[in-house]
């Protein structure tokens, strides 16, 4: 069953969220934290902007999540203003900043800065949108993805929202949005998980028209 997120499933969708962080893989992988790389992922749309999320269920269980916006430009905004002062302290307070799994994540993220990876275009002007999605490992490949893709593209159908975009790195995720009738709108090299990864990755972004 596809529904509307409700506040009741924030748990649910961090613990998925976490579990499949990493190209559908344990974000454990790159960070330790659990509660802050649930909060970086998912707060802002859990929190702030909750009607443009849904959930996938099974038994009872949530078993997937489509976490949305109808206008990410807005995003950096909220979440500097209501998100990332308790993130910080939550980070140092908590000791993860100062893990050395977190610390080589973050030289990684500083570099990758100082070379300038991170100038892209502006995506929002021209696909407003933005949404991200993940299914528990047990349900994948059962078109579940599909369809909470559907209900989102419905929704901001409804909205009169005229685009959406959205951002991978995992060669399964840019197939499964490119059968969903994304096309693929630019491409940037990233060298912050080189040192576990010992290569740079490619991040994919796709847009799709909605209102034509």
């Amino acid at each position: 069953m596809i529904r509307k997120y409700q506040p009741s499933d924030r748990d649910e969708v961090r613990r998925i969220c976490v579990e499949t962080a990493f190209m559908g893989e344990p974000g454990n992988k790159f960070v330790d934290g659990d509660e802050l790389l649930a909060d970086f992922l998912t707060a802002y749309f859990t929190d702030c902007e909750p009607d443009s999320c849904f959930v996938a269920e099974e038994g009872g269980k949530v078993i997937g999540y489509l976490i949305g916006a109808k206008d990410c430009s807005k995003i950096g905004n909220v979440f500097v203003s209501k998100k990332a002062l308790s993130l910080f302290l939550k980070a140092i307070f908590s000791g993860a900043l100062f893990k050395l799994k977190n610390l080589c994540f973050i030289r990684g993220l500083i570099l990758g800065f100082l070379r300038g990876e991170f100038r892209q275009p502006d995506f929002s002007r021209n696909y407003p949108a933005t949404l991200h999605i993940n299914i528990s490992s047990g349900f994948r490949g059962k078109g579940i993805g599909a369809q909470l893709i559907r209900e989102f593209f419905q929704y901001l159908k409804d909205n009169e929202v005229k685009a959406v975009h959205c951002a991978t790195f995992s060669n399964k995720a840019a197939c499964f949005f490119e059968k969903e009738g994304f096309s693929r709108i630019a491409c940037f090299r990233r060298s912050y998980f080189h040192s576990l990864l010992k290569r740079d990755i490619e991040v994919y972004v796709y847009g799709k028209r909605i209102i034509l």
